[in-house]
């Protein structure tokens, strides 16, 4: 058993917590049709508070037949007192009549606090998931409000700090700076910042100007944004694709929002670029979103593109339809589609609209960017329609 410390698991780790002096209990999980004669590996981050008694363990594992009748269990490791984050891992083989496992992170008797964070069982020569899985550091820590804009140095290390604890190996990319729109406007450091992210320096404005005389507040945050993201670029580019969002305003605006020196290194540098401008109905297409397909294309020629798809979150005036004038803008240009989902059930009605659009697409359906009458191909529904329509009389 080999055994790390670090720290950083608090956000989304599960715990259990007891102040009995008769108990015993755990957190587990069940696993039927398990092969036999086979290594699996199993492996757990454990912090504990108080942990009272030498029965406590942690990695517990029962092996069941298929009449879940015992056959033997497995524990490595006892748990008492406090410690810190700790990374546990062991492997073990199973027998030959084997059927179900149970595995516990920890299983836990008398009083105290045992906190648990990836857990993960795996069988020998397991490969991670291949699929283009992009990392946005911000919406695993939550809440939405800190450091937007930075302001002190404490915000600047709390957010490098915590991005360098984030195990990125599993992940194709990252979009990263803790915040949704990535722009300059973020830098409002106070005045006696004095600091370094990722290996650049951060510093307020008078500092800044004093090194730089006559260097207006625009240039400064010009330049202490470019250094943002070129640290984060230099120091995840070696290990894992990185891109950066840009949308959810006016798309000629892009270059302003981010400062022409950032504009520069992005366009130079980054791998890909997140769109997402939620298109309301057919007018807002027209004044909004079809400018933003075609400065995309020009300003972002170099980098892969991903687009979120616009949704009904509200607004008033949302049409269905919409979806085809984004999808078909996105097939044309060969951009990833993406959607954000942030409740149950999961996205199935707009999942079946995009592979519908992909096959009208692909059968070269007719296709409207302005109002018809007709039969919506997509949606179903006649009349004064766009998008895929199949046009009547």
């Amino acid at each position: 058993m080999t055994v790390n410390k670090q720290p950083g698991h608090e956000w989304y780790s599960v715990v259990m917590a007891n102040d009995e002096l008769e108990y015993r209990g755990g957190l587990g999980q069940g696993f039927s049709d398990i092969p036999p004669n086979t290594t699996f590996y199993y492996s757990a981050w454990i912090k504990t508070v108080d942990v009272e008694d030498l029965e406590a363990r942690i990695l517990f594992v029962d092996v069941e037949d298929s009449g879940h009748e015992w056959i033997e269990s497995h524990e490595w490791g006892v748990l008492e007192g406090s410690h810190d984050w700790t990374f546990y891992e062991t492997e073990f083989t199973t027998p030959d009549e084997i059927t179900n496992l149970n595995v516990y992170p920890a299983l836990v008797t008398n009083r105290g606090e045992v906190w648990i964070d990836e857990a993960s069982l795996t069988i020998e020569g397991w490969q991670p998931p291949t699929a283009p899985i992009i990392l946005n550091w911000f919406h695993l820590h939550k809440p939405w409000g800190p450091f937007y804009p930075f302001v002190t140095e404490a915000d600047l290390e709390y957010v490098e700090q915590k991005l360098k604890a984030v195990s990125i190996e599993n992940f194709w990319g990252i979009v990263g700076v803790p915040c949704e729109e990535h722009y300059r406007l973020h830098v409002d450091f106070d005045d006696d910042v004095n600091t370094t992210y990722f290996g650049e320096d951060m510093l307020g404005y008078p500092i800044y100007e004093a090194a730089n005389p006559g260097a207006t507040v625009g240039e400064w945050k010009d330049e202490m944004f470019l250094r943002m993201i070129r640290g984060f670029y230099d120091y995840f580019s070696p290990s894992v694709k990185v891109g950066i969002t840009a949308g959810n305003g006016a798309a000629e605006d892009i270059p302003v929002y981010f400062g022409e020196p950032a504009m520069d290194f992005i366009r130079e540098h980054y791998y890909f670029v997140i769109h997402y401008y939620y298109t309301t109905n057919l007018e807002d297409f027209n004044t909004r979103t079809k400018q933003a397909f075609q400065l995309s294309d020009q300003l972002f020629a170099k980098q892969m593109k991903f687009w979120i798809l616009t949704r009904d979150d509200g607004r008033p005036g949302w049409q269905l339809e919409t979806m085809a004038l984004e999808l078909k803008n996105c097939f044309d240009r060969n951009m990833v589609v993406m959607i954000y989902y942030s409740h149950d059930p999961p996205f199935a009605e707009t999942w079946d609209l995009m592979l519908l659009a992909r096959e009208l697409y692909d059968a070269k359906a007719p296709y409207y960017e302005s109002l018809v009458s007709g039969l919506n191909l997509l949606t179903g529904q006649e009349g004064e329609t766009y998008g895929w329509v199949e046009v009547l009389g």
